[in-house]
């Protein structure tokens, strides 16, 4: 009871403080402002009450602080030599966290403190690698609250990253060459940034935005990307004879692509779709579609918005699923009772025959689409495999946009009448089907010698 009382007082005392005065935000990163007066406005509401934060209100104002606290670091405009506004907005996230953590609601979601390390910074230049880790901080705790939202009002990592990156491409045109030559110094580099949604007139010539519409995932990945490349020759104090420097800048970018990649796949799934792979899905589900192992339903959703009729299965359906994300209990035993003409398992858990093995002998449709790695022991099984090329023929392999040390794609199969197999892979740097294996630095690159 004493704590309580502790905390309650604490969190009166912080109503009386003074607002602080805004931070001047360059023109392309203008949502900071936004953010910036919704944290003024919570703090406003809840002192004209003269009461502590309720938790619906520490919501929303832990989501407007991080995001502006977020944005501001991405950008040069916080440092570890607090700001009165930067330190106004501090103490709004931190009395929102307190609230949050203590509500049952949300302590499964892992609401903590500020990490100490954030304000012991001496400047935003100082070291990549702590930035990075800080920018993370904020994007791990922002996916937790974007999953758990009752609304519309916290923003996506993805966009706060689009507009830190349009910011620095803005600032410095040095900087957009650098980045437009990285993406076109090889050939495997330009088929990657065109797979990620790259647009072609920016790439060539700057013209316009960087890059198409795209679902969220990809969205994060391709901005998470550029945002790293962008710090990187910024702020990065390194020469061609530093080894040991670039190494740890390598591995600092390599973890910070792997945990947006973890924090994505808890929102979203493990596969990034894009829009050929969705469209070629659909084409083949005119009398329906069952999605077994859906997690959150992502998939399932953005199939839905195409006008797909979806059918998504799950062990474990979350909880809290609208319309367009609804995942209903089931697993393989239940694609019996459906007549669809297209079953689509979408990174199928390794060695789980009960999963993807069993959901080939139960499905009674024509098609079947497969998001995964072919035959490397991370998705689906051995004879998961094995199956499809005996008894299905490959309509379609699409390329999916990947995260660091993943190889997934999707593959359209319909189920064969005898002599028809043609070959699944080919090299990427030649086109040959013979003795493939996958570049074991990247795990990305399929290639024949």
């Amino acid at each position: 009871m004493e704590s309580l009382l502790a905390r309650a007082e604490e969190a009166t005392k912080s109503l009386s403080r003074p607002e602080a005065e805004a931070p001047t935000w360059p023109p392309p990163a203008a949502l900071g402002a936004e953010l910036f007066a919704r944290v003024q406005k919570e703090h406003s509401k809840a002192k004209a009450k003269a009461m502590p934060l309720g938790v619906e209100s520490a919501r929303r104002l832990a989501a407007a602080a991080a995001a502006a606290l977020r944005l501001s670091w991405a950008i040069g405009l916080a440092s570890a030599e607090a700001t009165e506004w930067q330190q106004f907005l501090e103490d709004k996230l931190q009395e929102a966290l307190q609230v949050l953590a203590a509500d049952p609601q949300w302590m499964s979601a892992g609401l903590g403190c500020l990490p100490k390390e954030l304000t012991k910074r001496k400047s935003s230049t100082e070291s990549v690698e702590a930035l990075l880790r800080h920018l993370d901080f904020f994007d791990q705790l922002l996916f937790r609250l974007w999953r758990g939202r009752c609304g519309n009002d916290v923003r996506h990592p993805a966009e706060l990253s689009e507009a830190a990156c349009e910011c620095h491409l803005q600032r410095k045109p040095e900087l957009r060459a650098a980045v437009q030559s990285l993406l076109l110094s090889t050939k495997r580099a330009t088929k990657r940034a065109v797979l990620w949604d790259f647009r072609k007139a920016w790439l060539l010539r700057g013209a316009g935005p960087p890059w198409k519409a795209a679902p969220l995932p990809l969205r994060f990945l391709r901005a998470r990307w550029l945002e790293a490349s962008c710090l990187v020759e910024l702020y990065a104090t390194t020469n061609a004879t530093d080894r040991h420097r670039r190494s740890r800048l390598q591995k600092a970018v390599l973890n910070w692509q792997l945990a947006g990649r973890d924090a994505s796949a808890r929102c979203h799934g493990f596969a990034v779709p894009s829009a050929r792979a969705l469209k070629i899905i659909k084409k083949y589900s005119r009398g329906g579609l069952v999605e077994l192992g859906a997690g959150v339903g992502y998939w399932a959703a953005l199939l839905r918005r195409r006008g797909v009729h979806v059918v998504a299965l799950d062990i474990d359906p979350p909880e809290d699923g609208d319309d367009m994300h609804k995942v209903d209990l089931g697993d393989a035993s239940s694609l019996k009772k459906l007549s669809c003409d297209m079953l689509l398992l979408c990174m199928p858990p390794p060695g789980e025959p009960a999963c993807a093995d069993r959901a080939l002998k139960e499905f009674r449709g024509n098609y079947v689409a497969y998001v995964g790695e072919w035959s490397t022991g991370m998705t689906g099984t051995q004879s998961f495999h094995e199956t499809l090329r005996s008894r299905y023929v490959l309509e379609h392999r699409v390329s999916l946009p990947c995260f660091p040390s993943m190889r997934a794609e999707c593959y359209v199969f319909r189920k064969r009448s005898p002599c028809e197999l043609p070959e699944l892979l080919t090299c990427d740097e030649c086109g040959s089907a013979s003795a493939l294996y996958l570049c074991p630095e990247t795990r990305y690159w399929r290639l024949c010698s």
